[in-house]
């Protein structure tokens, strides 16, 4: 059984005399009351009875159920916490709304639910005891799984990762490593994945670590010089402090800092270990969210061949390095050149056959031999995804025949055939590119 929370409102003011709000707190099984009713801070002793909060009376049931009018059983409320100031996952619009990815994601599990939110403000180091205290039902507030969080709470499946990153004054020469940041003050969120880290990592090597309850009063000691740099979620700093006016001075200092020990492997929805089949709801409708894409589509599921996918995952990592060698050979040919040609007459189509193309290629072609060579090796990979390639055959008949030094240096012959007949393709085309070039002496 699930546990739901519902929040009645005016309903409750032709029930009770003194009017306002309660919070009705039971199970609920095929459509009948199964367990306590939760009126303020007091819990009714035995199975589903009401008290008035004035008198302490008993109210019976079924008024209950006919004064709510059928509200109860078509409004279902699951009660969220999540701290407001989070950009972009949560925050606060001017006129008070909170907004975000995360609010917009916990709408649209509580649709797929046929539930209604409940979004309850509170401090991020507060959230999982608050949890464990049954104060609401989940947790959806950009909070990541870490070891010590799986101890305590269950997750959902995992919804999305963000980068952690240092943040310093544009130009500081600070660096995310514990040399750098020796004897500097550095904030960060109490409760966080990144008070975690800098305290397991940092504060022993003498780096002056700063808790903050939240991050408004951290960025102004940011802003008045208080503190030298912050380790933050990198999307949530950047749209909540280096795009607004008062972090235009900051920057990033540094890379990603990775750390799945303490920076855990990803965002999910914290819930209580008790509440299973919440967790399987909140699954399932995180799944259904995701088939809703294909649903557009007009696919009932999106399945890619593993060549395929394979051949894109390569074609799109090394083609980014390919894209920078051939980048910075363009840029390599003097623009006098094109500019003469230009004068000659000569078409755009022209000036790229015959004077950009032929110079580019000379220097880009050591470029291109060593991306290859990664790449070659980097084919390997795909095994991993159930594609049959050389090393997984090497392994297969490694194992079955127990010859696995014998087969691995059959594998190495493969790849030092197909690396030398590379080498001597790309010495070919250099000595064609190279016509007419003279090459230094040493």
């Amino acid at each position: 059984m699930k546990v739901l929370t519902y929040q009645v409102n005016e309903v409750l003011k032709n029930l009770f005399d003194q009017g306002g709000m309660l919070l009705v707190d039971f199970k609920l099984e095929f459509g009948v009351f199964h367990d306590r009713i939760v009126l303020g801070d007091e819990f009714s002793p035995d199975g589903c009875r009401l008290w008035d909060k004035e008198t302490k009376k008993k109210l019976d049931k079924d008024r209950f159920r006919q004064g709510l009018g059928g509200v109860v059983e078509a409004y279902e409320e699951v009660a969220a916490r999540l701290e407001s100031a989070y950009a972009p996952f949560e925050y606060k619009t001017p006129d008070n709304k909170l907004v975000g990815f995360d609010i917009d994601l916990g709408n649209a599990i509580c649709a797929k639910l046929k539930a209604k939110c409940v979004w309850v403000e509170n401090s991020f180091d507060g959230m999982i005891p608050a949890l464990k205290a049954k104060k609401f039902d989940g947790i959806l507030s950009s909070m990541t799984v870490t070891t010590d969080r799986a101890k305590q709470i269950a997750f959902s499946n995992k919804i999305y990762n963000t980068p952690t990153r240092m943040v310093a004054k544009k130009g500081s020469p600070l660096l995310p490593t514990p040399a750098s940041l020796k004897g500097k003050r550095v904030g960060v969120q109490q409760g966080t994945i990144q008070e975690g880290y800098a305290k397991a990592y940092w504060a022993p090597k003498g780096v002056n670590v700063v808790p903050y309850p939240n991050q408004d009063v951290l960025y102004q000691d940011m802003v008045s010089g208080r503190l030298d740099a912050t380790l933050q979620d990198a999307i949530m700093v950047d749209a909540g402090f280096l795009k607004s006016a008062k972090g235009k001075g900051f920057a990033f200092a540094g890379n990603n800092v990775v750390d799945a020990k303490t920076l855990g492997v990803g965002a999910a929805i914290g819930l209580r270990k008790e509440d299973v089949d919440l967790k399987k709801n909140i699954d399932k409708a995180l799944q259904l969210g995701l088939n809703s894409i294909t649903e557009s589509i007009h696919m009932e599921q999106i399945d890619i061949n593993p060549f395929v996918a394979g051949v894109i995952t390569l074609a799109f990592i090394y083609g980014a390095y390919f894209t920078e060698t051939f980048r910075g050979a363009f840029q390599a040919v003097p623009k006098g050149q094109l500019e003469a040609a230009y004068a000659y007459g000569m078409t755009p189509f022209q000036v790229f056959r015959r004077v950009l193309f032929p110079q580019m290629m000379r220097f880009a072609l050591p470029g291109i031999g060593n991306n290859w060579q990664v790449l070659i090796k980097a084919t390997a990979l795909v095994s991993l995804i159930g594609l049959t390639d050389i090393v997984k055959i090497t392994q297969d008949a490694g194992r079955s025949s127990m010859q696995v030094f014998y087969f691995s240096i059959v594998a190495a012959v493969i790849y030092l055939a197909i690396t030398t007949l590379s080498n001597l393709i790309l010495m070919w085309l250099e000595r064609r590119y190279s016509a007419g070039v003279k090459k230094g002496q040493l």
